[in-house]
């Protein structure tokens, strides 16, 4: 196996988690998938209806004093993948356990491979330059950046802006977030990225475009452009609710969304129904 995917997750992300591992299923993937699990929660029962699915949970033996759980909670995939990936895998993905998979995106694996480039999503939120960003450190933590870190695949040839990255987190005076992190390690190794759109990834700001579903597939409405995933826990009500809720494209989009996560939960081979939730599209 050529590629490799990998996220961390707990008991609360299971539902975006247990939709993926549908998805990438569902939609005919190809690759070595790796769940680093925070603490040793599923049952054998449960890791055995994805036999070639490998769940390790979260080594905490070497932790160092110096950063918390949580820091170590979000950067396990990166430590794990430097240590034990890159030399059997020629392109290794980073997904995340709260974002939903909605199409075949192998052909990201081949081009990452042969461009030798990470591919990352653009920062709809976000620049088109990196002038925000401050020039001596400490670096500052800013949304005003060009890269989101979804999807972020990572040639073998390219993980010194991981190591970069990581160089970075693991100071002290560090107060990047994972995204802002990757972006200063990208401006740093000097890396010329490929770069995909994130509306077809992320969906940060949802009240722009109007989404339909077309059979098994999201679309931006009256076009033929489809979306990859989407980002964020839709499965749960209250963020349906309560994020950017701004119009009527904003409610019909976030049903949607928690539609899908319902689907991939619900009726597809594996089911978990916990706190998984049916989001009606009130706002009250």
């Amino acid at each position: 196996m050529k590629y490799a995917v990998i996220w961390t997750t707990s008991r609360g992300y299971m539902p975006g988690t247990n939709a993926s591992l549908n998805a990438f299923e569902f939609y005919g993937h190809v690759a070595d998938i790796y769940i680093l699990t925070w603490g040793d929660f599923l049952t054998e029962e449960y890791k055995n209806q994805f036999a070639e699915v490998q769940f390790l949970p979260i080594d905490t033996s070497k932790w160092s004093k110096q950063k918390s759980s949580g820091w170590y909670f979000r950067f396990s995939d990166i430590l794990f993948a430097l240590n034990n990936l890159f030399d059997k895998y020629e392109v290794v993905l980073f997904w995340e356990g709260d974002s939903c998979l909605v199409n075949n995106i192998m052909d990201y694996f081949d081009i990452c491979r042969s461009l030798k480039k990470v591919i990352v999503g653009t920062n709809e939120h976000g620049t088109h330059s990196f002038t925000a960003m401050t020039e001596d450190w400490p670096y500052v933590h800013t949304w005003s950046i060009p890269f989101a870190n979804l999807p972020l695949f990572v040639p073998s040839s390219r993980t010194d802006v991981l190591k970069k990255m990581m160089n970075y987190q693991a100071r002290e005076d560090c107060h990047l977030s994972r995204m802002d992190g990757l972006n200063y390690a990208i401006r740093d190794c000097k890396e010329d990225v490929f770069a995909v759109p994130g509306e077809l990834w992320i969906q940060n700001v949802p009240y722009r475009m109007l989404l339909q579903k077309i059979r098994d597939k999201i679309y931006i409405a009256e076009s033929s452009t489809e979306l990859c995933s989407f980002h964020r826990k839709y499965w749960n009500n209250k963020i349906c609710r309560n994020y950017l809720l701004a119009n009527d494209i904003s409610r019909s989009n976030k049903m949607l969304f928690n539609e899908m996560y319902n689907f991939f939960n619900l009726q597809c081979r594996v089911k978990w129904s916990e706190s998984l939730e049916i989001w009606d599209g009130k706002s009250e």
